[in-house]
């Protein structure tokens, strides 16, 4: 019951922050729209000049992919933490390079695993543990900003102290996507960008739900990345 008390206070919260952070920044419910729209273009460019099936292409195309995922985490970590949105174009390609390395570092390791282990990851529900245990590895990024094995790591233990608060999201995400055209992912940071972004479709409006989605786990990650139901309960949240 303490718990579920703890919840609900947690998400009450979490929700009129992110009411108010869309108000003021309405642009960060596009925001995955917008990557994914260009990542699509890439994407189809390549095909059309004959490159898009080269395994060194695959590797430039994962890196631009984690270079538009990291402009993105450099948007969220503004309007989460600071509560501000710039419309500039710099402020779209400035943060290209901010979280790179961080995120291709857990694509590189993801693929690494794909090679040794092959098939095995994506079997039954292990893929499904996998993308539970590191589900908030993107906000640990872009909110605590860790690196190399810290991208693991610290992920993990956040769900080990907040497990009753992420997990339940991290199941509307799923029941969410296994109706949708959204795929589910093995690696959590590639649900953020799209592929599919370039076609007004239904995936088009998943993308804008999507957005408001990912703001409420910026928010409500960085509400309880450094606070504990005891200490919630000390600052009056319950």
């Amino acid at each position: 019951m303490e718990y579920l008390k703890d919840l609900l206070n947690v998400y009450k919260k979490a929700g009129q922050d992110t009411i108010n952070l869309i108000a003021k920044n309405p642009i960060i419910v596009f925001l995955p729209l917008i990557y994914s729209f260009a990542f699509g273009m890439i994407q189809t460019f390549s095909i059309i000049l004959g490159f898009g099936f080269s395994r060194l292409w695959g590797t430039i195309l994962g890196l631009i992919q984690a270079m538009l995922l990291s402009g993105y985490f450099s948007q969220m970590s503004d309007g989460v933490n600071y509560n501000r949105l710039s419309l500039k174009l710099n402020s779209f390609t400035d943060g290209f390079f901010t979280y790179l390395w961080s995120i291709y570092f857990m694509k590189f390791v993801f693929y690494l695993a794909s090679l040794l282990l092959g098939n095995i990851l994506v079997r039954g529900y292990l893929y499904l543990i996998v993308f539970v245990l590191l589900n908030a590895a993107g906000e640990s990024i872009y909110i605590r900003n860790v690196q190399r094995e810290d991208t693991f790591l610290y992920p993990i233990n956040y769900l080990k102290e907040n497990w009753y608060i992420w997990i339940p999201h991290v199941i509307l995400y799923l029941a969410l996507t296994t109706r949708s055209f959204v795929p589910s992912y093995l690696n959590p940071l590639d649900m953020y960008i799209s592929g599919h972004g370039l076609y007004i479709n239904q995936h088009t409006i998943m993308l804008i739900i999507l957005g408001v989605y990912f703001t409420f786990r910026g928010v409500l990650f960085k509400n309880t990345y450094n606070s504990t139901i005891r200490k919630r309960k000390y600052m009056g949240w319950n």
